[in-house]
């Protein structure tokens, strides 16, 4: 297997980076008919900069109930009124495969599961950002994830991630190659949110380092996937290596968002909730009660982060 550690890109693209933010793309200079195909918004039937000109934060999640019940919490608490009257709009619902609702400065995204899924999005709405004009966004994942021997309901602050053999890079193929990206997040963004944690919420919450697995049941030793060729001994090394090398949770999307943020220079945090230890011989299933409890508790710490930064850029 061929492997590339610095991608594949032209000249042409490397001038184009430079002169133009956070898109390496020469071919999207001037496109005015680009089509965000599975967000359904297309440059050609929506001026981009009106409707999403003024989007700080991007907030994504696995999915489109949990963003839709976000972007009521942000409207809450933070007063705004309804965008469209009477109620919140699915921006991209008739593309029938993420939901997008938009409350403020805030831009509220589902992101489906795994890397395909969260690359595609990520892709689209990183365009919308720019074809926007939106100047030094910030972009949020909050979630839920396995744990590594931390207790359920514990909130993670990722301060790296992790790919599946525990090296800090995104296998990505590219041209039959694959090449690797960096994964790297904002520590000055991770440093004030945990201020934040500190000074406002008594729930447990850890800084730490995520891995991703690329395949939900046996890339994190289930027992509980239809296939499943490893003994208990062989599942006690992998969560022994999870010690070893540090990992404090598992989710299936943390080298996306980090790598591809960093190799466009925009800021990104991912914060989630353990809703299950990787680690204890039977799988423990939270209430829904307890469950639910538990899901808004990353919601409340990017809330707490938006209130903060509007009072310090009145």
């Amino acid at each position: 297997m061929a492997v590339c550690t610095n991608g594949i890109g032209s000249a042409q693209n490397e001038i184009a980076y430079k002169n133009n933010g956070y898109i390496r793309n020469s071919y999207l200079q001037n496109n005015d008919n680009d089509n965000l195909f599975h967000l359904n918004l297309s440059r050609k039937d929506l001026n981009f900069k009106a409707t999403f000109g003024d989007v700080k934060f991007v907030c994504i999640g696995g999915t489109a109930h949990r963003m839709k019940n976000f972007a009521y919490f942000i409207m809450k608490e933070l007063e705004l009124p309804f965008p469209n009257g009477s109620d919140l709009k699915d921006l991209t619902g008739h593309g029938h495969r993420y939901s997008m609702y938009k409350v403020g400065c805030v831009l509220c995204v589902n992101h489906g599961m795994g890397y395909p899924s969260i690359m595609i999005l990520l892709n689209e709405v990183i365009k919308l950002l720019y074809y926007a004009e939106v100047e030094d966004p910030i972009i949020f994942r909050i979630g839920t994830s396995g744990g590594s021997y931390i207790p359920n309901g514990t909130v993670v602050i990722s301060n790296e991630a992790v790919n599946d053999y525990f090296e800090p890079y995104c296998l990505i193929p590219v041209l039959g190659k694959t090449t690797k990206q960096r994964t790297m997040l904002d520590q000055n963004l991770i440093s004030e949110l945990q201020n934040i944690c500190e000074n406002n919420f008594d729930f447990p919450i850890i800084v730490g380092k995520t891995m991703s697995n690329e395949h939900f049941y046996e890339s994190t030793a289930s027992k509980y996937g239809l296939i499943c060729e490893y003994s208990d001994e062989d599942r006690n090394q992998f969560f022994g290596l999870l010690k070893k090398h540090k990992v404090v949770n598992l989710d299936m999307e943390a080298v996306v968002l980090s790598s591809l943020t960093h190799k466009l220079g925009i800021k990104s945090a991912i914060i989630n909730v353990v809703v299950n230890s990787v680690t204890t011989e039977e799988l423990i299933v939270p209430t829904e009660q307890e469950r639910k409890e538990w899901e808004k508790r990353p919601q409340k710490i990017v809330l707490e982060y938006i209130k903060q930064y509007q009072s310090r850029n009145k």
